[in-house]
C-alpha cells in the first residue's frame, strides 16, 4: 500500500509541474494508482473497520469513478493530439520501461491470484509478484519531467540507417 502511495503522491507532484500530454499522462497515472489503493484496501467486513471497509467498495469507489470518467477522457483526447507520447515514454526509457516490468510482474501474480499457474502457496506467489510489481512502478515514477520531455521528441527507433545501408533503403 505504501508503495501505491509513494507512486500516488509522484505522480500527482508531476502533474501539477507539467503541461500539455505529459500533464494528462500522469493525471491518467495518478488515477491508475488511486484505483490500485482502492483495490488494494481491505477490511473484515464484520470486524470493528466493516463501515469502512463499505465505505471504501460504495461510495468511494463511485466518487472515484465518477471523477475519474472527465479525466481519463480529457487524458484521451490530449494523448490523440500526440499518439506517439506515451509509447515514446514507456518503451524510448528505462523509467518507462521499468513501469513496463512492473505491469507484467502484476498480470504475473494475478495468474497465480486465478490458479492459472499451479503452485503449492499460491497467494505468497501472488503477493510477492504484487509487491515487487508494485515496487517497480514506484521507483519508475520518479522519472524526471525533462527525462519524459525529451523521450515525446525523440523517434522509438534509430532512423539512421546501419552500414552499407544508403538513406532510402537497400
Amino acid at each position: 500500500m505504501l508503495l501505491l502511495l509513494v507512486a500516488l503522491l509522484r505522480y500527482l507532484s508531476l502533474w501539477a509541474t507539467s503541461a500539455g500530454v505529459l500533464r494528462s499522462m500522469f493525471a491518467a497515472l495518478a488515477l491508475i494508482a488511486l484505483g490500485c489503493i482502492l483495490r488494494e484496501l481491505d477490511f473484515d467486513s464484520n470486524g470493528p473497520l466493516g463501515t469502512l471497509d463499505w465505505v471504501l467498495k460504495g461510495p468511494v469507489r463511485i466518487t472515484v469513478i465518477v471523477i475519474g470518467i472527465p479525466i481519463v477522457a480529457i487524458s484521451l483526447k490530449n494523448l490523440l493530439q500526440r499518439p506517439t507520447a506515451a509509447p515514446r515514454v514507456l518503451f524510448g526509457t528505462w523509467w518507462g520501461r521499468l513501469s513496463i516490468l512492473g505491469g507484467m510482474t502484476l498480470v504475473f501474480g494475478a495468474l497465480f491470484d486465478r490458479g492459472i499457474i499451479p503452485a503449492e502457496s499460491p497467494q505468497s506467489w501472488e503477493e510477492s509478484a504484487e509487491t515487487l510489481g508494485f515496487l517497480l512502478i514506484a521507483i519508475s515514477s520518479f522519472i524526471p519531467e525533462a527525462t519524459a520531455k525529451d523521450a515525446i521528441d525523440q523517434p522509438l527507433l534509430n532512423s539512421t540507417p546501419g552500414p552499407g545501408i544508403p538513406p532510402d533503403g537497400p
